[in-house]
């Protein structure tokens, strides 16, 4: 495992998937993880090297 440290207004939230997590600051825009479980999803439809734009709601 990788040692490293945050700063004290930031925060590491677990993804719940393939055990990626993300460091986010408090008090920002903070990705949630629906934006995550549609990147995986897609990525199972999509062609190698295709783009793919999401716009949100």
């Amino acid at each position: 495992m990788n040692a490293f440290s945050i700063d004290p207004d930031e925060q590491i939230d677990d993804l719940f998937l393939k055990n990626y997590k993300i460091i986010q600051k408090q008090g920002c825009f903070r990705y949630g993880t629906d934006a995550v479980v549609l990147s995986d999803f897609a990525e199972k439809y999509i062609k190698k090297g295709s783009r793919l734009l999401d716009v949100g709601t």
